[in-house]
């Protein structure tokens, strides 16, 4: 296989198009006796200075394009959904090579994984390129490499300015994922998650069941009629080989009147891919609410009269947004102790390393007689932003109370009981040297 040249396409149909005709040239592909897995990487901005969502829309309109001019010896399967971390996942060299530890993974978890796909993009003076490349997983040789301008529409960095009618942007997006995934038995779709969140609302549950209408009448209108399931993803439901489960996320824009929806389909075997569409919400009915309902400060006192009237034992309030972070980030964190709790604040990380809050950090509100507020965002002294040597993964951040007589081996061993006992619940009581020691946490992530 002779090394590919650099070719330019006027458009992303014409690149997607010239690569599909290199791989259907290509020895592997005349001489396939099964499907060969295309792993299409995460797309790589070398500039440095797009958002999360116009790069997710540039990789998802070249993911739809080349997914609908594969050859029949192929199929795309998107690294990102398929193998998690993207940063596992984003180290390419910059001759499009992967790594021998992602090769191995990909050819453990993937039959006939083929070749991967990596999007870069690159600004030069004012416009973006993308330089869409394939390369042989297994000889390492590049199959195809080719050039275009990314459309100015996706580098805009208003949101929701290409938004679209919702019956139309949702009819769009059931057709790009039907052209797309190949073949299908069956299609859950479950409720919509409010940004990187795993909370749901109105506008969660409503979109997942326009979405799911929008599917049904995709499938009606395709030329090779099939009649595979379309239904809401219900808890504990079994999704089959061949079957897809589609996870819906949302992100509505700060005027409230439009919102950026992505889709990511997932099968059993591994085969996936993400879609996005902006929709317009200015027909949304009335009443139904984009974000999760969060308890407001008298429902959460009520919450402890209510503990106290009934007698159940009252832990406290923990709070750490957002729920999922990465470097560079603020956290938003917000805790109420029980009355009269000398409280010890700490992040216990991953590994098990615990690191102590100091009081200071925090600013204090008394909201009724023994009960005071923790707060600290962006508008404290003192914020806690992610630090990129900060460890990846699930912490817990929250408070133990100390009683006055504790001792500092009385400490050391809560803590070390604190770390099982965080594994089954986020809040509850310790009994150490015929004391209650009282803890409530917050779970968050630290991603890349």
């Amino acid at each position: 296989m002779l090394p590919a040249s650099f070719v330019h396409a006027d458009t992303v149909d014409e690149a997607a198009l010239r690569m599909s005709l290199s791989l259907a040239q290509s020895h592997e592909c005349t001489s396939a006796s099964s499907t060969l897995s295309v792993v299409a990487m995460p797309a790589i901005d070398t500039s440095q200075s797009l958002t999360d969502e116009q790069m997710d829309l540039i990789r998802s309109e070249y993911l739809i394009a080349i997914g609908s001019e594969l050859p029949s010896c192929a199929r795309l399967t998107d690294a990102v959904a398929a193998f998690g971390t993207i940063e596992f996942m984003t180290e390419v060299d910059s001759s499009g090579r992967i790594t021998q530890v992602q090769q191995e993974l990909i050819e453990n978890k993937l039959q006939n994984a083929h070749s991967v796909l990596v999007l870069k993009i690159e600004k030069l003076d004012e416009r973006y390129q993308a330089t869409a490349q394939l390369t042989s997983i297994s000889e390492g040789q590049t199959i195809s490499v080719t050039r275009y301008d990314v459309p100015e529409r996706q580098t805009r960095t208003e949101c929701g300015l290409n938004a679209s009618a919702e019956k139309r942007g949702l009819a769009s997006l059931a057709d790009d994922m039907l052209s797309v995934l190949n073949p299908i038995k069956g299609l859950h779709v479950k409720n919509g998650l409010y940004q990187d969140t795993d909370e749901t609302s109105g506008y969660g549950s409503y979109i997942a069941q326009q979405f799911l209408v929008a599917l049904t009448n995709a499938r009606t209108k395709r030329v090779f009629k099939s009649e595979f399931p379309i239904k809401l993803h219900r808890e504990g439901s079994i999704v089959d080989e061949g079957e897809y489960e589609l996870t819906l996320r949302y992100w509505v824009c700060d005027d409230s009147k439009s919102a950026n929806l992505t889709v990511t389909a997932e099968a059993p075997d591994g085969n996936s891919g993400v879609f996005t569409q902006s929709l317009s919400l200015k027909l949304l009915p009335s009443g139904i609410s984009y974000s999760p309902k969060i308890q407001s400060q008298q429902d959460q006192l009520s919450d402890t009269d209510d503990n106290a009237l009934s007698g159940e034992p009252f832990w406290g309030l923990m709070s750490v947004l957002p729920k999922r972070v990465s470097p560079g980030e603020l956290l938003l964190i917000s805790a109420e102790p029980p009355a009269d709790c000398n409280p010890f604040f700490f992040d216990l990380a991953p590994g098990g390393r615990l690191t102590p809050l100091p009081l200071n950090i925090f600013d204090l509100t008394e909201i009724r007689a023994g009960f005071i507020r923790y707060d600290n965002n962006e508008q404290s002294k003192y914020g806690i932003t992610i630090q990129p040597e900060d460890e990846r993964g699930a912490h817990r951040m929250g408070f133990v109370c100390q009683p006055q007589a504790v001792t500092n081996e009385d400490i050391r061993s809560v803590f070390k009981d604190l770390r099982s006992e965080l594994v089954n619940r986020e809040a509850g009581e310790i009994k150490k040297s015929n004391l209650s020691i009282i803890f409530n946490t917050s779970q968050y992530v630290i991603t890349e």
